[in-house]
């Protein structure tokens, strides 16, 4: 059965590439039919494709042979180099809000010094764009204003229930970043899920169980090898992200990665002996927008690198004109549940650019007060077709396709969560509703044993992810000291 997977796998890779007026995307699922491919628009070309035949997760926890780093590229493991706290700084007040430092330097690590030994410049700590990591979420999120530190100790006139929902979260939260990440066994597409959960935070073994500890969005950005695999690749003179198994799923993802763990335009990426930046990836997905195609990742990552109204406006490869507010107003005609993962992606990517309008202070349209209004109805949609127990039913909420087994409960569940934890007014956090979502992931992911270290498949990853981290944004937006309500729900 593997084998006619792949073979099948092939022969899809080549109708992709001879193109058609009905083509075939793999930016979903490689067995998703695009039937609005453009004729026009380029389909993915050869090199953006992942190999259909590269390694596999290996199902026993075997021995995919490591690989040398690409030439000119140093090797992680002699290239560490722990920054200090007066090496950090804020890339943006606008971002960031003015957070203050954390005591404890938390920061990621670097990449250092080339084969040669000469210090590789470009190699800046991603950490020291990662002010507070207590706040990051709150940061990241675009909603938190808040300028002071949380208090150490919660008040006592806060209601039992919410102390001890905030206490089972953290110690959840805790228990997750124990989970044992590597580079022999994990693909680039594992690897970007747990930098959106854990972002310039992230780390990862290199090479092996027992490697040393590497900053994840580093060795994402440095193109090294995970699981015999290279995300990066060079495309039409820019840097682009591969598509297909271990890679992209979604057109756009690795930006919008970046973006939900706001890692700066001038961080520097490297492809061979080519030394791009965050800017260059920038540039390329603006030149390949098209119509027709899912682009929610897209929206996500132009939304927040794309700060000034003279960035917002553009020419793809085709010489088409665009915008963001085209950009948004495709996604925004787009029928939701007919999205990836039922819209979720699609909601929360409208969501976050409304508040990247807002903090970016560009101009102001009846497009985002359209935008504003459709994501209140779709909140209202949302907590409307939950279960009593807090949890959303795949065969309820239409095109999630999901399933109803376990697993489909808990991606669709924790998508949704995600996507409330993230946009809700601040006011509504604290429901009876959201309430028991948190009290029912918690218990999915303790009873279903997603907290186990064991092999899982990526589907199964990716919807733990989805859920620790609608989890870590509502312990940031909901459950800090400050925020907790002293009424129970």
């Amino acid at each position: 059965m593997k084998e006619l997977f792949y073979i099948f796998w092939e022969g899809l890779l080549v109708v992709v590439l001879t193109g058609g007026a009905e083509g075939w995307s793999l930016c979903k699922h490689p067995f998703e039919r695009q039937s609005d491919f453009p004729e026009h628009s380029a389909a993915p070309h050869a090199e953006l494709l992942g190999e259909a035949r590269g390694a596999e997760h290996d199902a026993e926890g075997g021995s995919a042979q490591r690989i040398p780093p690409e030439q000119g590229v140093a090797d992680p493991i002699l290239e560490i180099s722990q920054p200090t706290n007066s090496s950090r700084e804020n890339y943006s007040e606008k971002a960031t809000g003015g957070f203050p430092e954390e005591k404890t330097d938390r920061s990621p690590n670097a990449m250092g010094e080339d084969e040669s030994g000469r210090k590789n410049s470009q190699a800046k700590d991603i950490g020291k764009y990662s002010k507070n990591g207590e706040h990051r979420g709150e940061e990241r999120a675009l909603l938190a204003e808040q300028n002071s530190p949380a208090k150490p100790l919660l008040p006592s006139s806060l209601g039992p229930e919410w102390k001890n929902l905030a206490e089972k979260v953290r110690q959840t939260l805790h228990l997750a970043r124990q989970l044992p990440v590597n580079t022999q066994q994990f693909t680039p597409a594992d690897l970007m899920q747990w930098a959106l959960l854990w972002g310039c935070e992230a780390e990862a073994a290199y090479g092996g169980p027992a490697g040393q500890r590497v900053n994840v969005l580093a060795i994402l950005c440095h193109n090294y090898p995970c699981a015999e695999r290279r995300l990066l690749v060079e495309h039409q003179g820019h840097v682009a992200a591969r598509f297909g198994y271990g890679y992209q799923t979604h057109r756009g993802e690795f930006l919008a990665v970046l973006a939900w763990a706001r890692v700066p335009k001038d961080y520097p990426l490297q492809v061979g002996q080519a030394k791009p930046c965050v800017a260059d990836l920038v540039q390329y997905e603006k030149l390949h927008c098209r119509s027709g195609l899912e682009q929610s990742h897209v929206l996500m990552g132009l939304s927040f690198y794309l700060e000034t109204q003279e960035e917002t406006s553009w020419q793809n490869s085709l010489g088409e004109s665009w915008s963001l507010e085209r950009l948004v107003s495709e996604e925004l005609r787009s029928p939701i549940q007919q999205g990836a993962d039922g819209g979720l992606h699609r909601l929360l990517a409208l969501s976050y650019a409304v508040q990247c309008r807002r903090k970016h202070n560009l101009p102001w349209t009846p497009l985002f007060d359209q935008v504003a209004q459709y994501v209140g109805q779709w909140q209202r949609y949302a907590l409307g077709r939950q279960n009593a127990d807090g949890s959303w039913d795949p065969s309820v909420w239409d095109g999630a396709g999901g399933g109803q087994d376990r697993l489909g409960v808990l991606r669709l569940t924790g998508l949704v969560f995600r996507w409330l934890a993230f946009s809700l007014p601040e006011e509504e956090l604290h429901n009876n509703q959201m309430f028991k979502s948190t009290q029912f992931l918690l218990q999915l992911l303790h009873t279903g044993g997603y907290l186990r270290s064991r092999t899982r498949s990526p589907k199964e990853f990716s919807s733990l992810v989805y859920a620790l981290d609608g989890l870590r944004l509502y312990q940031e937006r909901a459950l800090a000291p400050s925020t907790l309500p002293i009424s129970s729900p």
